[in-house]
């Protein structure tokens, strides 16, 4: 299992200009690639490691982490998880 934990995933906004922050369509194609090397831990998985700590048969599987539940994790990130049935 590998952890990918994330900030801020948003489109560039001018007002800030230097805010450190991974654009949207970027992180798209970082779960189309996640997904077809890695695959990702199911809920189901999580749960089984949490309880009994056993880990998923397939190794190096992704586990996203969110954090600080910023805005944009709802306004862009929930979305697209939602959509391929992922969670984080």
């Amino acid at each position: 299992m590998k952890a990918v934990m994330y900030h801020y995933v948003t489109e560039f906004d001018k007002s800030l200009p230097n805010l450190r922050f991974l654009d949207f369509q970027n992180f798209v194609k970082q779960l189309d690639y996640f997904e077809e090397k890695f695959g990702f831990v199911t809920l189901e998985e999580w749960e089984e490691f949490i309880f009994n700590g056993t880990t998923p048969n397939k190794s190096g599987k992704i586990l996203l982490t969110f954090d600080d539940a910023l805005s944009c994790h709802f306004d862009y990130v929930f979305k697209v998880l939602n959509k391929r049935k992922l969670w984080g």
